[in-house]
């Protein structure tokens, strides 16, 4: 009767430990992933933004310089307004162009800065002049199909002669 009650205990402590471990493991990769960004807000206007989230990344070269940290609607131009904070001593000259990109074909969007040559960076509150929306791969996905049917049809239509 000991050994099971003991048996009980050390399965329920191991579980417990495990629960802890876990617990611990999902903390840490939130806070390793998500580290805040503090820096100046810079803004772009887009037609659509499919899928893109608050805190995605901005990223220029591929390194992480800065965060999505809002998005509104303009009710006046129906546009999407992304508010994004930038790393500070990070320099974005003006004439860059701010993508919604994607990790691979279904992964996560992001903020890809396009850098310009501009000598002159864009300064706090500031907006991108060059954007690019994100891309709406269903539509993009319909139209491949409607070329693939179109050619197919085309091939077997008869000639005439």
């Amino acid at each position: 009767m000991a050994l099971k009650i003991s048996r009980d205990i050390s399965e329920v402590l191991v579980g417990a430990v495990a629960l802890v471990a876990f617990a611990a493991f999902v903390a840490f990769a939130f806070t390793v992933n998500q580290r805040s960004i503090t820096g100046y807000p810079l803004v772009a206007r887009y037609n659509h933004i499919d899928g893109l989230a608050l805190h995605a990344d901005v990223r220029l070269a591929g390194i992480r310089v800065g965060e999505v940290v809002g998005e509104t609607l303009d009710p006046a131009t129906d546009q999407a307004v992304v508010t994004m904070t930038i790393e500070n001593g990070v320099e974005i000259p003006d004439d860059s162009a701010a993508i919604v990109a994607t990790e691979g074909l279904l992964g996560s969007k992001f903020i890809k800065i396009d850098p310009g040559g501009d000598e002159r960076s864009l300064k706090p509150g500031q907006s991108f002049d060059y954007v690019q929306d994100s891309v709406d791969l269903e539509h993009l996905l319909q139209l491949v199909v409607e070329q693939a049917e179109a050619r197919r049809a085309a091939a077997h239509a008869p000639s005439p002669n």
